[in-house]
């Protein structure tokens, strides 16, 4: 059965490569790729002509300018809105043309600020709690106490030598627990 299944795969590859050298041996097909090609290198053309015409530049320019200046003013609505909504406690409003608007919040967590400490996650952790690491002297001290449950590391994360202050800044492996906690 084996032997009847290879011969069938054999069969099926050599009617595809037969296929694909027809197609190829077809003078649309060689028409075809000269006009690929001719549109390729025209489009590398009209990449250069965009790139070396200022007016396009300049447009370029403004386009992001006015992008920018949009964001920045559903920023500042939103802002608004929310100012509106906390000071009348209403959710509906009226909008330029006198029709009822109502107001949606949304919400998303955003990345922590670099000057903001993130705080530790653990397993069967609420979202936020603070969860205290252990510094240097504290590890010491759990160890001197008999303390083997893994909740004091050897070396601090939240100290000067963890940032690189007076130890190389690259960890090394092993130390601070496997990836992926």
């Amino acid at each position: 059965m084996q032997g009847e299944i290879n011969a069938a795969i054999r069969e099926v590859k050599d009617l595809l490569q037969q296929w694909d050298e027809h197609i190829r041996d077809l003078p649309e097909y060689q028409a075809l790729r000269e006009l690929l090609e001719a549109v390729i290198e025209a489009r590398a053309w009209l990449k250069l002509a965009i790139s070396n015409d200022s007016e396009l530049n300049r447009l370029e320019v403004e386009i992001g300018e006015a992008k920018f200046h949009r964001r920045d003013l559903g920023e500042i609505l939103s802002h608004h809105l929310v100012a509106y909504h906390e000071d009348r406690g209403r959710d509906i409003i009226k909008d330029m043309e006198s029709r009822n608007r109502k107001i949606e919040f949304k919400a998303k967590l955003g990345k922590p600020a670099l000057d903001q400490p993130r705080l530790p996650l653990g397993i069967n952790r609420h979202l936020g709690e603070h969860i205290p690491i252990p510094t240097r002297d504290q590890f010491a001290k759990g160890v001197k106490a008999g303390r083997s449950d893994g909740k004091a590391r050897c070396r601090p994360r939240n100290g000067k030598e963890a940032q690189g202050a007076g130890i190389s800044a690259k960890k090394p492996a092993g130390i601070y627990g496997p990836i992926g906690r």
